[in-house]
């Protein structure tokens, strides 16, 4: 086989194959599980996609329960492309969303124009502060960014809590969560531009703040001098830093703009139509589900929505459904989102062994 027909293949069987295989398989998985609780798998997932592509309702939910794991997603897959393994989307999901709160709340009386975007900007920046720390430990120190970017994880997470609950938030409110943001900071619905969408419809201008940051991004990593400097270091450092490319510099700023995908995470509920407060329970695993969402979408950006849109689906679907099969858990979401990368990383493997027996045996 020719290397060209090799490559071929292999992108086919990685990219188009794989994904296909674990979505399969995980429909297939929850199917025998719903025929185990005695509900009629079938009919369970025809009423999903009912409710779900049934009305442009229902598409505007899925696509706001899209959002978030587009952005927590991307912070893996951008760390990818420098051949480096963010798990700290959790974490700075959380900085990034106190500090795009914080701003929102502390300035409240600024106009549209200049609070959103300096919103967006305070999330952006809260994230890839907290993504770049795991960035420097590891050219100054030596420390994995796995590690360093789990154990941040569990700081960020608790440091977010105290100061909510000590210093943002009021005791008469019960729960706790900080002040409401301006009105400036309010994205508004698609429904203002998109007619077809119902009155008041979720899904807001963060959600085409996603598509935009994808585009863009493919642009950076295949137009760009900076996107082909990461590049090259995720496939060859040594290659990279003798070509004159500073290593430490770019595996730094590649963790900060990773970090600051996920710090715009929550933007989608708090400046999108909702409560517009900061409440740390309504994000919980977000920033791990972003991890199956990023290896679905096979760390091309836009391959990363497709991918979202896919346990957006699952997630409003699953919901929705509950009214009318009572007996099925909706954990039952959770258990094929995990089915999905289980099997994908198996597949991926296989594809792996596969392809290298191809190899040797043209090399022979």
């Amino acid at each position: 086989m020719d290397k060209n027909r090799e490559e071929l293949l292999f992108g086919f069987l990685v990219n188009g194959l794989a994904p296909l295989i674990a979505i399969l398989v995980s429909f297939g998985v929850g199917g025998i599980i719903i025929s185990f609780l005695g509900a009629d798998p079938v009919a369970f997932f025809v009423k999903m996609v009912d409710l779900t592509f049934g009305s442009w309702r229902g598409v505007s939910q899925t696509l706001y329960r899209a959002t978030p794991y587009f952005f927590t997603a991307m912070a893996l897959s951008f760390a990818f492309k420098a051949g480096l393994f963010n798990i700290g989307a959790e974490g700075q999901m959380f900085i990034g969303g106190l500090a795009l709160a914080w701003v929102g709340f502390t300035f409240p009386g600024l106009p549209a124009p200049i609070l959103f975007p300096l919103c967006l900007l305070a999330g952006f920046l809260g994230g890839a502060f907290w993504g770049a720390i795991p960035g420097y430990l590891k050219v100054k120190r030596g420390a994995h960014e796995v590690i360093t970017t789990i154990m941040m994880n569990f700081i960020a997470i608790a440091l977010v809590q105290y100061l909510v609950q000590n210093h943002f938030t009021n005791p008469d409110w019960g729960i706790p969560h900080t002040p409401v943001v301006g009105k400036g900071a309010w994205a508004p619905s698609l429904s203002t531009f998109l007619p077809f969408f119902p009155s008041g419809a979720r899904v807001n201008v963060i959600f085409l703040l996603a598509v935009f940051m994808a585009i863009l991004t493919v642009v950076l990593l295949s137009r760009t001098k900076l996107g082909y400097e990461i590049r090259a270091t995720g496939l060859s450092p040594d290659a990279a830093e003798y070509a004159g490319i500073d290593i430490a510099n770019r595996t730094v700023m590649t963790m900060a703009i990773s970090g600051g995908f996920a710090g715009l995470a929550t933007a989608n509920f708090i400046l999108g139509p909702g409560s517009h407060y900061f409440l740390k329970s309504e994000y919980g695993n977000i920033g791990f589900s972003g991890i199956a969402v990023g290896l679905l979408g096979r760390n091309n950006p836009l391959g990363v929505i497709l991918a979202a849109a896919l346990f957006g689906f699952l997630e409003h679907g699953g919901l929705g459904v509950q009214l009318f099969f009572p007996d099925v858990p909706r954990q039952i979401v959770e258990i094929m989102q995990a089915v999905v990368l289980i099997i994908l990383v198996v597949v991926l493997e296989l594809v792996r062994r596969y392809v290298s027996r191809l190899r040797k045996r043209g090399s022979t």
